[in-house]
């Protein structure tokens, strides 16, 4: 028995009946699908889609169409999270697309000094910045934010280093919070307060969220104050407030930040106390997970 092709003797497609496609030709590496009655022509899709994308179906009466999977949808794979360095990250086999989330690294609280008979109080730092990304799971480059440094004594606080997702952060670049600069003694007491520094921005990312700037510090008196504490973010708290209540004569160290991407408190002094440092920032964090 002769095989039968799709054309007959004369270059005449050979219909559905009778064994064939009703086609002359067909899109290359398409999706073949039944046709509009059970006897007709065979349809294929349109568009052969692009890597990683999946086929969807859209109904009775209505062709698949090849789309691109979106957070929400899909199974999770993994997850990988990096917290300090730089290097390059490297999908998981069979992930399709990845869910970025990450933030800058916190900025550091100031310190202060004091020889007068007022006092010090230290600005506190401020959160890095929170981006997201989602997208095809590929091969791409990293940096995580470095923690800013605790000012030392009469000294301003390390700004957070930028976290960066992606060859020169296309994918998320997530400023780092500002460090708290050292600031207010005067040598006749009157009262002042001291703003936070400002948050990092988010400079590119698919959802950016700018850090928080460091809380505001209040010096009430020579003996009654406390500093700002430091910027919060989605991943970390910042430092709490350092407090002097009653003692006319007393330095008070800032706290470090906990978590990822907080900042610092500032550090207080009061009266002729002398010196305190700030409160350390945290370094920021990428965790990215996986949906096959």
């Amino acid at each position: 028995m002769v095989a039968q092709t799709s054309l007959d003797t004369a270059n005449t497609p050979i219909p559905v009946a009778s064994g064939g496609t009703g086609d002359a030709s067909l899109t290359a590496y398409a999706v073949i699908c039944g046709g509009t009655t059970s006897t007709g022509a065979v349809q294929s899709i349109a568009s052969v889609g692009t890597s990683g994308q999946y086929l969807k179906s859209n109904g009775a009466g209505a062709l698949p169409t090849f789309q691109t999977a979106s957070p929400g949808s899909g199974t999770v794979l993994s997850q990988q999270i990096f917290t300090s360095g730089s290097g390059t990250y490297t999908p998981t086999s069979g992930a399709n697309w990845i869910w970025v989330r990450a933030v800058g690294g916190g900025g550091g609280g100031g310190g202060c000094t004091s020889g007068t008979a007022s006092g010090g109080m230290g600005q506190s730092g401020g959160s890095g910045a929170y981006g997201e990304y989602w997208g095809a799971a590929a091969t791409l480059s990293y940096a995580v934010g470095a923690a800013g440094s605790a000012g030392t004594a009469g000294n301003t606080g390390g700004t957070g280093g930028a976290t960066t997702f992606g060859t020169a952060g296309a994918q998320l670049n997530l400023g780092g919070g500002v460090g708290g600069t050292a600031t207010n003694s005067s040598s006749t007491f009157t009262g002042f307060s001291v703003v936070g520094a400002a948050g990092g921005a988010a400079t590119t990312a698919d959802l950016g969220i700018a850090g928080a700037p460091g809380r505001s510090g209040v010096m009430f008196q020579a003996s009654v104050a406390f500093s700002g504490a430091g910027g919060d973010c989605a991943f970390g708290s910042g430092g709490s407030s350092s407090t002097v209540f009653g003692n006319s004569a007393a330095s008070v160290a800032g706290t470090d930040g906990s978590g990822y991407g907080s900042g610092g408190s500032g550090g207080i002094c009061v009266s002729t106390a002398g010196s305190a440092a700030g409160g350390a920032g945290t370094s920021g964090v990428i965790i990215i997970t996986e949906y096959a």
